[in-house]
């Protein structure tokens, strides 16, 4: 299980009624409509509600994360066709190399409070 430090949504562990819940799920809703193609998704954890709700516009959504622990437990709870969990500092210049192309003109990717999974933060 992932350790709760407060800053993530770890889904199973809150109440339907949290409101750090509830924002993140907003927040991709609102997304759902604006995105197609391959997504980059930061942190990794949530990456899946955000798979299943653009099941048809979405081919994939790659969560990444620079907590390996984050990544592990992405991989085994929330599993989704359309999802790749990759442990990746999102500082490193060459991971848009490593990530490939995301679709549409402007790329596309969602960060929610990616700030606190910095190395040096």
């Amino acid at each position: 299980m992932l350790t709760d430090t407060g800053e993530r949504v770890i889904p199973e562990k809150m109440k339907i009624t949290n409101e750090l819940l509830l924002e993140h799920i907003a927040r991709y809703h609102f997304a759902s409509k604006y995105v197609h193609g391959r997504v980059l998704d930061l942190p990794v954890v949530p990456a899946r509600l955000f798979a299943k709700k653009c099941n048809q516009q979405v081919s994939e959504v790659i969560g990444v994360d620079i907590d390996q622990e984050a990544v592990k437990y992405a991989q085994s709870t929330y599993y989704h066709p359309l999802t790749t969990y990759l442990k990746e500092d999102v500082t490193d210049p060459q991971l848009p190399e490593k990530l490939g192309k995301l679709d549409s003109l402007n790329q596309q990717f969602l960060v929610q409070m990616n700030i606190i999974h910095l190395d040096y933060w």
